[in-house]
């Protein structure tokens, strides 16, 4: 009897640490798997993220070299998205506003670059607190350069947000644009040349 009493203790207390590691096991496990699902709800936000700028900047580049869309030289165009407001609706007000209203050339080459923005982020799982789009535009001499940056921020569980950005750029190389510029430039050089030399009559005795 003594001994069949000794084996159920033993038995009941393993039984118990058992128990006392699985309640401390498991939740570090749900843990580590929610931070694992997390992570990859990132990564896949980041893809999203430099997806929607490429297609952008490169469906930039293309309306600008075949329709002349009108790029502002040297301008930041910006815009704000909030947490309360929808990618989908945002689209839907830009594909609206382009059907309906003659903007300036300027303002309807962002309208483009913000509905394919945010076109594409409308497939995102991660609902961000804010999203900011900018546009920037440098008019060369050889090239034209367009550059899309979206910056993100995520909220994270337990933690402040985390910023996530992307950018891109797209150039558009007009070869007759630039030769008609190396011409003009050749034109105005020799009119200041021909200006300066008739304003300072030759000298008698120069020779």
């Amino acid at each position: 009897m003594k001994r069949e009493c000794l084996s159920g203790r033993a038995s009941s207390s393993l039984q118990g640490s058992f128990t006392v590691e699985a309640a401390v096991i498991f939740p570090l496990i749900v843990l580590a798997l929610a931070g694992l699902v997390f992570a990859l709800l990132l990564l896949y936000h980041k893809v999203l993220l430099t997806k929607s700028v490429c297609g952008a900047a490169a469906a930039a580049a293309w309306r600008e070299a075949d329709y002349n869309g009108g790029w502002p030289g040297g301008e930041v165009l910006t815009d704000v998205v909030e947490e309360n407001e929808s990618f989908e609706l945002e689209s839907r007000a830009i594909l609206d506003r382009l059907r309906t209203q003659k903007t300036s050339s300027a303002k309807r080459s962002f309208d483009y670059i913000k509905l394919d923005v945010y076109q594409e982020l409308s497939r995102e799982i991660l609902h961000p607190q804010k999203t900011t789009l900018e546009a920037s535009f440098h008019n060369g001499l050889l090239q034209k350069d367009i550059t899309i940056t979206v910056i993100q921020e995520i909220r994270i569980p337990f933690g402040s947000a985390l910023s996530l950005q992307a950018a891109a750029t797209a150039s558009v190389t007009d070869p007759a644009e630039y030769i008609r510029n190396i011409d003009l430039a050749w034109e105005y050089a020799q009119r200041i040349k021909k200006g300066i030399s008739g304003s300072f009559p030759d000298y008698p005795g120069g020779r």
